[in-house]
């Protein structure tokens, strides 16, 4: 493919903002990197979350770990991971502090975000930027979020405002400790004063009860919550038993982020909390039908009660609560068929008042299976394009939205189209994606395998895999010179055995078309088949096209016949009609 066109094609979806995208921002004489996260269509008014990563980490590791994408797909607001300089931040200045405000004026630009529901929330030194944060730009700030980092020395509770604060940490973090410590880090003498001082000093600021309601998450994590602060603010800190200094991400016990998200979307930068009521998949967001799925709604709700909760699909009620709607209130939606689903909650408060969650919109996919129902045969060659059935995370991994050539197929894997080749083509790999196939191998032993590939530049290519074993070494792709110049490459596969198996295609690095995959094994001459009956076959060429039925009669000779066809040099394969067995026969 062009690379010119390539990367209009990127900036044209860069623009819609239906993906992920690295970004430059400059701030006073410095350019600053961010990673900005915006869901397919966001509409106006939504909130923003900044996560900031810890001290010599970056971008990718926060993203990682804190994966905010899962929680902002479903709620519907923008995420932005920005670049420390040099693997750091400014906790006692301002350079870092205007790099903040900068990314709130900039994403209000792009995206016309709610300046009062912008959100911060860092982890270990990013942590330590956050509380910095509260003391410096309370007024851009609605809620602030640290995770197992607090500041080691000097801390001040000084914000200009009353501020909501949730802390994360684990009780065995030997970075920044949980209780007071006193010690030597990274060859400097540290004296930590400890999590719930942190907090309980905040709590103070903020005018809150002194003593904390102490309670249980998930029967696991140990909250202290300080409430009842000025314009209704609380301090929560979540205890997590034999964590260290990471993200839980354990959906049993805590989920950090999601945790967060409960606690946080709460908050405005106006006086007090508004209503509002949020809806979350209580397990994975790949489904297969039929599915079971599970809803949870989260409520902030301020001087009401919720009288029923209320859930759609576009505008068909699914279902709804009446008891009261405890908090979660937890729905399973059962047996859901194939398609685009979009669903919504809706609660009806004591006075009246009716709060409409934002829409969570999933696929539920068929089984994984092959495309036309018929497993790909090895020996054979298989079309890039004929992927298996079965969605994101089933039958395969793409890292972006949508179809990016718009050809073909209408799930997310991105498929191109050649100015040289005829067919199509899976094009704008990335490190990280892979696509499998239902193949069907007819005989034992090693293939050889011909992939026809074009890159512009020298890639590290891909690797192939069966039922979880690599069947290859790491593929090269070598420079074909532009996007529509392809050439073939070829290598040995490890020993595969007879019967159905799944094959993967794993890029392994960025940015080649791939049209297809040939696999060949040890050919026999047709002067080497004998005929002992009378047998009915199809013949097949190595493109899986079948070139006709045959009859063989009892003792007939076949290399003489085969020869009165006038069939053209090459390989092909002979399948049984009534057992289905094959061989390979090399036609010379």
């Amino acid at each position: 493919m062009n690379r010119k066109l390539f990367f209009s094609v990127v900036a044209v979806l860069s623009s819609i903002c239906t993906f992920g995208q690295m970004t430059n921002l400059t701030v006073g004489n410095s350019s600053r990197s961010m990673y900005v996260y915006a869901p397919s269509g966001i509409e106006a008014n939504k909130p923003l979350v900044i996560s900031l990563h810890g001290m010599n980490q970056d971008i990718n590791y926060q993203k990682n770990q804190a994966k905010w994408e899962l929680v902002a797909d479903t709620a519907r607001f923008v995420v932005v991971y920005p670049a420390g300089i040099n693997g750091g931040w400014d906790i006692n200045g301002n350079t870092d502090t205007d790099f903040i405000s900068a990314i709130i004026d900039n994403m209000y630009s792009k995206y016309k975000i709610d300046k009062k529901r912008v959100y911060l929330s860092g982890f270990s030194m990013g942590g330590m930027m956050t509380y910095h944060a509260m003391n410096v730009i309370a007024d851009k700030i609605a809620a602030f979020a640290p995770v197992s980092g607090y500041p080691v020395a000097g801390a001040k509770f000084t914000s200009s405002r009353p501020i909501p604060i949730i802390h994360t940490n684990g009780d065995a973090d030997d970075v920044v400790h949980y209780e007071p410590w006193s010690g030597t880090f990274n060859g400097m003498h540290q004296d930590q004063v400890g999590a719930e001082y942190m907090c309980q000093h905040w709590a103070d600021a903020n005018g809150c009860t002194s003593t904390p309601e102490i309670s249980m998450v998930n029967n696991c994590v140990t909250r202290r919550l300080w409430k009842n602060g000025e314009c209704g603010v609380e301090v929560c800190l979540n205890k997590i038993p034999g964590k260290g200094h990471w993200h839980s991400n354990d959906e049993t016990c805590y989920h950090t982020t999601r945790e967060i998200w409960k606690f946080i979307r709460r908050y405005t930068l106006d006086c007090g909390s508004s209503n509002t009521i949020s809806l979350t998949i209580s397990k994975s967001q790949m489904f297969i039908a039929p599915a079971n799925i599970g809803f949870g709604v989260a409520y902030g709700i301020e001087n009401a009660t919720v009288v029923k909760t209320e859930f759609f699909n576009g505008t068909e009620k699914i279902g709804e609560s009446t008891d009261g709607a405890p908090m979660p209130y937890d729905f399973v939606w059962e047996n859901v068929p194939e398609g685009k689903y979009s669903v919504t909650a809706v609660a009806t408060l004591s006075n009246g008042e009716k709060v409409t969650s934002s829409a969570f919109d999933f696929v539920v996919n068929v089984p994984q299976g092959p495309k036309d129902g018929i497993a790909h045969d090895i020996p054979g060659i298989i079309q890039a394009e004929d992927y298996d059935l079965g969605g994101q995370g089933s039958a395969y991994q793409d890292s972006d939205e949508g179809n990016s050539g718009n050809l073909y197929r209408e799930d997310n894997v991105d498929i191109t189209e050649s100015k040289t080749i005829d067919g199509y083509q899976i094009g704008w790999t990335i490190q990280g994606e892979w696509l499998e196939y239902t193949v069907s191998v007819k005989q034992a032993g090693s293939y050889t395998w011909t992939a026809q590939v074009a890159a512009q530049d020298e890639n590290d290519g891909f690797r192939l895999s069966m039922d979880g074993q690599d069947i290859t070494d790491q593929i090269i792709v070598p420079s074909t010179g532009d996007w529509d110049t392809y050439k073939t490459i070829s290598g040995k596969t490890s020993e595969l055995t007879v019967g159905e198996h799944v094959l993967r295609l794993a890029v392994d690095g960025n940015y080649f078309n791939i049209d297809w995959i040939k696999f060949e094994g040890e050919t026999t001459s047709v002067t080497e088949i004998n005929n002992s009956k009378k047998s009915n076959y199809t013949l097949f060429n190595l493109m899986g096209v079948a070139v006709k039925n045959i009859e063989f009669a009892d003792g007939q000779n076949i290399p003489g016949l085969l020869r009165q066809m006038g069939l053209p040099v090459g390989v092909y394969i002979l399948k049984s009609q009534e057992d289905s067995s094959s061989i390979l026969l090399n036609v010379k």
